[in-house]
């Protein structure tokens, strides 16, 4: 059986000595397609890129112009630009100044305002505490007040009270001593005009007098008195006018008796 193994492959062998040239050939033969595809490949990129690069160029040449009018444009309004905001930047940074000045001058203002509002607050309480004190002082002087009114009133109806008894005692008296002056001389009048024929003309208007200065005595006490008993007046007053109408009364014809005789004789002497 090694035998019969060995007799085979010796065929084998000499196939792939023979054919192992051409198939190195034949891959020699591609490699060489390859590589010769690739130097054609890059001759013409390379080509294509110096032709590219050559109108890149040509177009540059021809827009460089335009670049350069546009940058300086552009410069130009970028100076501007920047000139504008140099312009803000100042004025932004004077308004900040200005509205650190005003915020200064705003904390300053409420620092006072506070200080001031303070002061407020402490004489407010400061005038709270003077108004309740005079409150209390204004209480104790109206019951003061009320005090010494109560003490007038009583003084002030004590010496009415004493006025008016002195007054009236003042008054009593005198009524009284008229009333018997009065009642005397009544009582020496009508002797007299009952003792003569004739009456006495001055006599009776004497009496008469005498009776009405009593009456009016006893008429001013009587209107002096009024919260109290008027017996005294009206007993005054009583004996007065009795003694004015009994004393008077029968020599009342005689008075009135010669004015009538005077008038009938006139009248009738005169027909």
């Amino acid at each position: 059986m090694v035998l019969c193994h060995n007799q085979s492959s010796r065929p084998r062998l000499e196939l792939v000595l023979i054919t192992k040239p051409f198939t190195i050939a034949k891959s020699g033969v591609s490699h060489g397609q390859r590589i010769l595809g690739l130097a054609i490949w890059l001759w013409m990129e390379m080509v294509t890129s110096l032709i590219h690069f050559q109108t890149d160029i040509i177009s540059m040449f021809f827009k460089l112009p335009f670049r350069i009018f546009n940058a300086i444009q552009t410069q130009s309004m970028m100076e501007m630009r920047l000139h504008d905001m140099q312009l803000r930047h100042d004025n932004l940074l004077c308004e900040n100044k200005k509205l650190r000045d005003e915020l200064q001058v705003a904390i300053d203002d409420v620092r006072d305002s506070e200080m001031v509002i303070t002061e407020v607050e402490d004489d407010y309480e400061n005038s709270l505490s003077r108004i309740r004190k005079m409150e209390t002082e204004v209480h104790a002087l109206k019951s003061e007040n009320l005090r010494l009114l109560q003490q007038r009133r009583q003084i002030e109806t004590m010496t009415t009270t004493n006025k008016k008894d002195g007054t009236l005692d003042g008054i009593w008296s005198r009524a009284i001593v008229q009333s018997m002056f009065s009642t005397g001389m009544s009582v020496l009048v009508g002797a007299i005009i009952w003792g003569s024929e004739d009456p006495c003309m001055p006599l009776v208007m004497a009496l008469f007098i005498v009776v009405g200065m009593s009456l009016t005595s006893v008429v001013q006490f009587f209107s002096v008195v009024k919260n109290k008993p008027g017996s005294d007046a009206y007993a005054l007053l009583s004996l007065n006018w009795f003694i004015l109408g009994a004393l008077t009364s029968p020599t009342l014809a005689r008075v009135f008796q010669l004015p009538a005789v005077r008038l009938s004789n006139r009248l009738f002497g005169a027909v």
